[in-house]
């Protein structure tokens, strides 16, 4: 049954925007530094692993040779380079067939987030008159920092749980009564319902039923839909529905070079949305950028264009090869030689020799092999798209860390800082805080020798973690800086 009526909306006190960006860094990132990053494993990355998309590139360098620099581009994007996406667009069915997209429908951003501030920006000018304070419901988990954008513009950030007995699926029936929760207050107002699909960090993908669903209710409360698609072409199985197949003049679909064709750093993408919504949102373009460098066209139209199709898909399903086999690595590892369900006995070989290599402690291999990590149990073991894992620490709230019993999943993550120079992002910085507070978002996309070292620094952080409290390794801590503080709490 994919929606239980059971099920109510959840009432949390989460920590959002700057605040969160901030308590990570503190407690964590800084004493990860500390412990000489270089010779640790940060899972707590986004970053893709492959080289970036080669055409993508090529458009970047010409653009910077052209003699087109000197000239300052439209605020919406060079409307040819809006046109090369329209292809794409119709593919995905991002309008109803009697709509016909055009370059009008089309905006370039520099990125995901800085089309999610421009979205910010236009709902905070829509609300400028209205006596009701504007809301953004995001899920949780979810991205975390994307929590920074709409407090910068006044929004507030609330969340719409969503659970494993659910396959991390959004309820709309739990959507439905949080909207309707907020909006009977005198003071608040849900504007639009920011959805992650394929999701980070679980992974999972919306298809057809839950988007028709979500559509609706959202259409029933007059709340705009925004789509994150950043994963899109990362996921393994079906494929993420966009809210714009079921409601086109309600939503808007982002899209990004960062994550499918590993170019971040080049900060390009765009969006597709009503001609009436593209030209609010121009005007934070404006605002903030003017316009998106030529780079950045060049390099969208060389990733959504027609022209690299073939390139396109070779080079995304050889990148998604990869992360599958590197998540099933990290199964192996976690769950021992028989979690690797999904894996040819050759691979497994290939990569238990690999193990032995990289650890050289035969003690320590042989229990990984047979026993896996003790006590570790990845909650997204079907994983659907993308490269990370929600891992789930299971006795917590049983163990002590010196002489502090370990209740969250901060705790759990400055021991790993401490003992296994390993950097995990809780998922109280995914907005999570009551369901998962547990739980730490890990990357694979890595080597997979610093995957190994990674996982093996996870395993002996367990190692000294003790069930009753532990006073020479409490002394030890205070002597270095390194005790548990209420900050982590």
């Amino acid at each position: 049954m994919l929606y239980d009526p059971s099920q109510k909306a959840g009432v949390m006190t989460i920590k959002t925007g700057v605040e969160l960006y901030n308590q990570f860094n503190t407690l964590l990132g800084q004493r990860f530094f500390e412990t000489g990053r270089k010779k640790g494993i940060n899972f707590s990355s986004g970053n893709p692993y492959f080289s970036p998309f080669e055409p993508a590139m090529t458009a970047a360098y010409d653009a910077l040779a052209s003699h087109r620099m000197n000239i300052y581009s439209n605020p919406a994007g060079n409307p040819k380079v809006r046109e090369s996406v329209l292809p794409f667009c119709k593919q995905l069915s991002l309008s109803p067939k009697e709509t016909e997209l055009s370059s009008k429908n089309i905006i370039l951003g520099a990125g995901i987030t800085h089309m999610h501030s421009c979205i910010m920006d236009m709902i905070a000018r829509d609300q400028a008159n209205d006596n009701k304070k504007p809301v953004i419901l995001m899920t949780a988990p979810t991205y975390g920092l994307f929590s920074i954008q709409p407090e910068a513009y006044g929004i507030e950030v609330d969340t719409v749980p969503i659970f494993e007995k659910d396959s991390w699926i959004t309820n709309p029936k739990i959507l439905d009564a949080k909207i309707r929760e907020i909006n009977s207050t005198s003071d608040k107002k849900v504007k639009a319902f920011y959805r992650i699909n394929p999701h980070n960090p679980t992974g999972q993908v919306e298809g057809s039923e839950v988007t028709k669903a979500v559509s609706n209710v959202l259409r029933k409360n007059k709340v705009m839909g925004v789509d994150d698609m950043a994963y899109w072409g990362q996921e393994y199985k079906d494929a993420a529905v966009p809210l714009a197949q079921y409601d086109f003049d309600n939503s808007i679909t982002m899209f990004s070079l960062s994550k499918t064709f590993c170019a971040p750093n080049l900060r390009a993408g765009f969006l597709c949305a009503s001609e009436e919504t593209v030209n609010k949102i121009s005007l934070g373009v404006l605002s903030t950028l003017q316009a998106v460098p030529l780079t950045a066209e060049m390099a969208v139209q060389a990733s959504f264009g027609n022209d690299n199709v073939e390139e396109r898909t070779a080079y995304i399903q050889k990148n998604n090869e990869r992360y599958y086999e590197k998540f099933q690595l990290l199964r192996l590892l976690i769950n021992g030689r028989n979690g690797a369900h999904d894996m040819p006995e050759s691979k497994v070989g290939e990569y238990i020799e690999l193990i032995k290599t990289t650890v050289g402690n035969k003690i320590i291999v042989d229990d990984i092999l047979e026993n896996g990590v003790p006590s570790v149990t990845i909650l997204n073991e079907d994983l659907m798209s993308g490269y990370f894992a929600v891992l789930r620490f299971n006795e917590v709230g049983s163990i002590y860390y010196g002489q502090e019993k370990v209740v969250n999943a901060f705790q759990m993550a400055a021991a790993c800082v401490d003992q296994g120079r390993v950097l995990t992002l809780p998922l109280r910085s995914s907005l999570a805080e009551e369901q998962l507070k547990d739980c730490v978002r890990v990357t694979v996309s890595m080597r997979d020798e610093k995957l190994i070292k990674g996982v093996v620094g996870i395993y002996k952080t367990l190692q000294t973690l003790t069930y009753s409290p532990n006073e020479s390794l409490q002394a030890d801590l205070e002597s270095k800086g390194r005790a548990l503080t209420p900050d982590f709490l």
